[in-house]
């Protein structure tokens, strides 16, 4: 919380890209399915990545959401892209298409978190957050991730990510 009380904010703003991302949640589907799970990744992802690669009707809260925080989206032309259809707000009879998460959910089936982390999307995105001036470290994520975690020494404090 210090990187965002740093910026006069108490609470994660609905404008910063840490409302929308959750760095290690692809870890945590993985944890989740070794420890628990009957079916595979692959089985698990495939219906995201269905719905992302082909579309789904826009739900209410979907349009409804992206009319009232649409103009927090300028300078971020990757969230114009994944969320809104043709630049514009998608409403309610449109179909949504996420090409970038179908991307992302197929380099984890094809590759595991570390094809993910390291060298795809996760790469990336610390890579545009840190480009918005939102300082996250490759070390913050990687201290995040389940199995490394319970072998961290110490929660390095350099980034938002670090002082939450």
């Amino acid at each position: 919380m210090e990187c965002f009380k740093s910026r006069g904010q108490d609470l994660i703003p609905m404008t910063s890209p840490f409302s929308l991302t959750v760095l290690c949640a692809a870890d945590g589907w993985v944890v989740l399915l070794t420890t628990h799970g009957t079916r595979s990744l692959a089985q698990v992802l495939a219906p995201t990545i269905e719905f992302a690669e082909s579309g789904f009707p826009v739900p209410k809260v979907f349009n409804e959401n992206s009319l009232r925080y649409g103009a927090t989206f300028e300078g971020t032309p990757e969230r114009v892209r994944a969320y809104f259809k043709d630049g514009e707000a998608p409403g309610r009879s449109d179909v949504s298409v996420n090409k970038p998460i179908g991307w992302a959910c197929r380099q984890i089936t094809r590759g595991g978190l570390d094809a993910f982390y390291e060298a795809g999307s996760g790469r990336r995105i610390l890579e545009r957050l840190n480009s918005l001036g939102w300082p996250v470290p490759m070390d913050d994520l990687a201290i995040q991730c389940s199995d490394r975690l319970r072998a961290a020494p110490e929660w390095p404090r350099n980034g938002c990510l670090g002082n939450a």
